[in-house]
């Protein structure tokens, strides 16, 4: 069972992309349709990436996350910062970070993260597993806290906790 866990993963993941695109056949704006604001912080972090400088990419789209006020560009202004903080921080304090942050209450939004709050639980999983396998399941941890230790779950409870997080998403095909 454990090691099907991660195809079982991955088949989720695309399950959910597929629920976040068939929520454009509403009557809502596209989700590849951005807003003015959100063209402009990404015309300034973009120069700055691919020079190299990704601790002045991230401060500068931190500093202006707050005034992107549509909720999927809020969504993936927030996937950037993560995908930075990945880059300079490692895999354990962006996940923690991205977890901690607000969430947009938009389902399309909500949607958006959560896959891909799961799929970068699903890639440290993957490239960690040989030091994930050693571990031991720590009493009292789980996934399922407000704030996780990805250093500390077992690989179980990571995927466990990835799953968690796709499963929110079915909620929102509901609607």
């Amino acid at each position: 069972m454990k090691k099907n866990l991660p195809i079982a993963l991955s088949f989720l993941i695309c399950g959910a992309a597929v629920v976040l695109a068939q929520a454009e056949t509403k009557n809502v704006q596209p989700a590849w349709s951005t807003t003015p604001a959100y063209r402009t912080l990404l015309q300034k972090i973009e120069p700055l990436i691919k020079e190299q400088k990704f601790q002045a990419a991230l401060t500068l789209a931190s500093e202006e996350a707050p005034r992107i006020t549509d909720p999927l560009d809020q969504a993936r202004i927030m996937t950037k910062i993560t995908q930075l903080e990945i880059g300079l921080h490692g895999t354990e304090t962006a996940v923690k970070s991205l977890r901690q942050k607000k969430w947009p209450s938009d389902d399309r939004a909500q949607t958006l993260l959560h896959i891909f709050y799961a799929f970068n639980l699903q890639q440290y999983a993957h490239t960690y597993s040989w030091e994930i396998s050693q571990r031991t399941k720590v009493a009292g941890n789980t996934a399922n806290q407000a704030e996780i230790d990805l250093k500390t779950l077992t690989g179980l409870e990571i995927y466990s906790e990835a799953i968690t997080s796709l499963t929110a998403v079915c909620r929102f095909a509901k609607n």
